[in-house]
């Protein structure tokens, strides 16, 4: 048997107030600010922050695709024990299926997202 990890991988990074990370195998680039890319608030149905902005180019089901997310834009390893999953009736609620689970750990809560 295989033992599990006992972290992930993450690149973490913010819109306004909300920490939000994805795992790192899912990030094929981080860029400076560009213009004419969306922005991953709009996505997250959030209105933007004023921190300075970067580019994450992110692997999903349909290819690469390109947001705009404010700095700090960090990788780090989130521990496994910290990550909960959605309890069932908001899931199956929530508007917004790239929200897969919360952690919440030392830097507080974390809004886990994929794109698949």
């Amino acid at each position: 048997m295989t033992a599990q990890p006992a972290s992930l991988a993450m690149v973490f990074f913010r819109v306004g107030d909300v920490r939000f990370a994805i795992e790192a195998s899912a990030v094929t680039a981080m860029l400076p600010m560009q213009p004419d890319i969306p922005a991953f608030a709009t996505v997250m149905e959030l209105t933007p922050g004023s921190a300075p902005r970067r580019v994450l180019s992110l692997r999903s089901a349909g290819g690469v695709q390109s947001y705009v997310v404010e700095e700090p834009v960090e990788t780090g390893d989130l521990a496994v024990q910290s990550i909960h999953p959605l309890p069932g009736l908001l899931a199956a609620r929530l508007r917004i299926p790239q929200i897969r689970a919360l952690a919440w750990d030392d830097q507080g809560l974390t809004v886990l997202v994929a794109l698949s």
